[in-house]
């Protein structure tokens, strides 16, 4: 937690462009650093939060999310190789590395697949970010599966607005002439579907 907590502070450090890095990659389009393999992860963090402020123009919420998201892989790898990451380090990670991440996640802070998939989003993002600004892509570590949301069957309607639902399609639309077979036919269907707990694919 304590290196979580010292990214956090160096990420706010940034918005106010105090990190050489952020300030170079925030206000140059194609910014590239003299020698980006020996800078850290947490400066690339730095300069990758201010590029999505900056050029990105996203939103706070995301900033955050992505920001929480990176910390949390950017601390899980001090951990799982026994150093803190930099870029030339990142860039020679391989997607065992980010299944092993995924798996931690799901096993120790208890996410749920929805949760992993956003996590997984935002490590793409701050790959693809690697490359384009820093020039340390790394494709073989984004050949991973992203954590797949549940498929959620829609919720049946409550039997008084089915019932509703019923009558509305037998009476029809005032404006309409509609054949009383037809209406008897759409009510009938209705009724079916909604008895029978069938649903429409």
């Amino acid at each position: 937690m304590d290196e979580v907590r010292t990214l956090r502070a160096h990420i706010g450090r940034s918005n106010a462009c105090l990190n050489p890095l952020a300030h170079s990659v925030a206000m140059a389009d194609t910014a590239h650093l003299a020698n980006p393999g020996g800078t850290t992860g947490a400066d690339a963090l730095a300069a990758f939060s201010a590029w999505l402020t900056s050029e990105r123009r996203a939103a706070d919420k995301t900033v955050e999310a992505y920001q929480r998201d990176v910390a949390n892989f950017l601390n899980f790898l001090g951990q799982h190789l026994g150093d803190a990451p930099t870029v030339a380090g990142l860039s020679k990670l391989g997607r065992n590395d980010v299944i092993a991440w995924l798996a931690h996640r799901r096993r120790v802070d208890d996410l749920g697949p929805a949760s992993r998939a956003r996590a997984a989003s935002s490590l793409r993002a701050f790959f693809r970010f690697l490359d384009r600004k820093l020039d340390a892509g790394n494709a073989k570590a984004m050949m991973f599966d992203s954590p797949r949301r549940p498929r959620r069957l829609p919720r049946p309607l409550p039997e008084a607005l089915a019932s509703q639902a019923i009558t509305a399609a037998e009476d029809g639309a005032a404006e309409i002439e509609t054949p009383a077979w037809v209406l008897a036919r759409d009510a009938a269907i209705l009724s079916l579907l909604y008895g029978a707990g069938l649903r429409l694919s």
